[in-house]
């Protein structure tokens, strides 16, 4: 996924934006969430070396500016090292984030942005029991996450593989007051 998509988009929580983290978490007012992180492979070290800007000067209004920049990855005498930039801003003020990634020239030091899945929620135990949409092969159904299995309104009952492998979930179709 591209870090641009979040133009537009609300922010109302982040999690993990400060220097030496290795995962950031983006949860945005329509409920989905997002994560910056790097795959690790074996040796390279991939982590946010600096955070300019305040937080809090993103959360509740749109993004205006999400873009990502990186001076590629340099050779040096040990092999490789990358900064890789993400700048965000808003009508409030803007924050850039500086990941600094190095390897021995052979694996990656670049910095992933992708959706998390809620079926990672639902295996950790942090998703909230309700009713969920989700997208099948034949569109979009609605499921009933009850803490433990995925069951849908015909009595089918799946675990979170089998859910994972049938369908992707996209967030809460109902809410609880």
């Amino acid at each position: 996924m591209n870090f641009s998509s979040l133009n537009g988009k609300i922010i109302t929580a982040i999690i993990g934006c400060q220097r030496g983290s290795e995962e950031i978490r983006f949860i945005l007012s329509d409920e989905t969430e997002f994560r910056m992180h790097h795959h690790q492979s074996c040796c390279e070290s991939v982590s946010v070396e600096d955070v300019v800007g305040d937080v809090e000067d993103l959360i509740g209004s749109p993004i205006l500016l999400a873009q990502e920049r990186s001076n590629g990855a340099d050779e040096t005498k040990w092999g490789n090292e990358q900064w890789t930039f993400y700048e965000i801003a808003t009508n409030r003020g803007s924050m850039t984030i500086r990941w600094y990634g190095s390897s021995n020239g052979y694996y990656s030091t670049s910095v992933a942005f992708d959706a998390v899945d809620l079926h990672d929620h639902a295996r950790s135990g942090t998703l909230t029991d309700g009713v969920y949409e989700v997208e099948t092969a034949d569109g979009r159904e609605w499921w009933l996450w009850d803490q433990e299995h995925w069951r849908d309104f015909a009595g089918v009952v799946l675990n979170t593989w089998e859910a994972s492998n049938r369908f992707t979930v996209l967030g809460p179709a109902l809410k609880r007051s």
